[in-house]
């Protein structure tokens, strides 16, 4: 019943892109490696490369197109039969998404109710997020994970309910999965980690983001 809930959903994302859109989401996924600039130019949307910058971004916040990477990133790990690149590449991503996603990308500081910008403000964020609404408990704000990239949603360890009270709105309590030791972790993947060594803490995650990166991009161009 799940497998077919799945796949049903599956199609209907699908066919929700346009064409260019599903491209975009199969070289993402594919020959681009990630990059998301290169995704865009392969797709057909234009080569300057400033503009496929900026395509990239708005994409990657759109609702449909974010459920379609994350089913193509499934089924290209499955079809490998969880070949050992594949995994290690799933691997890399979710830590990397660990290390760079902070609380703020999921919760925001809301105005007050009071406020007479605050539905402006919270138009502005939704748009920020592929047009997703945000889930609204007064004095914070949340970004339903239908909005969340598999980097940024797998930084999430578990939500707690808090239940509204004659004094409050309630909301969630979100609790983060540590970054330092996923920074260790994607050392080890990346090969920043010596041989009979401890993992060195003092390299920062933003020196591990580059040197994915600088990976990433040499990968690409093969």
């Amino acid at each position: 019943m799940c497998n077919v809930f799945y796949e049903t959903r599956k199609e209907a994302v699908r066919m929700a892109l346009s064409e260019m859109q599903e491209r975009f989401c199969q070289f993402y996924v594919g020959e681009c490696r990630g990059n998301g600039t290169e995704a865009v130019v392969r797709a057909g949307y234009t080569e300057n490369r400033s503009s496929a910058a900026v395509i990239a971004s708005q994409n990657l916040r759109k609702l449909n197109i974010i459920s379609r990477i994350k089913d193509l990133r499934r089924e290209a790990l499955e079809a490998s039969g969880f070949d050992k690149e594949r995994v290690r590449e799933a691997i890399m991503r979710r830590m990397m998404g660990i290390v760079s996603t902070s609380l703020t990308d999921i919760v925001h500081i809301s105005p007050s109710r009071d406020d007479p910008h605050r539905g402006e403000i919270l138009k502005e964020l939704a748009d920020k997020n592929g047009g997703q609404q945000i889930l609204d408990f007064g004095e914070l704000l949340f970004v339903p994970t239908t909005g969340l990239t598999d980097e940024a949603d797998g930084a999430i360890k578990k939500f707690k309910v808090i239940q509204p009270t004659e004094h409050s709105d309630g909301g969630l309590e979100v609790e983060m999965h540590d970054p330092i030791a996923a920074a260790k972790l994607l050392a080890e993947v990346v090969g920043l980690k010596d041989t009979d060594a401890n993992v060195n803490v003092n390299i920062s995650p933003a020196v591990i983001l580059q040197q994915v990166e600088a990976r990433r991009n040499i990968d690409t161009t093969k």
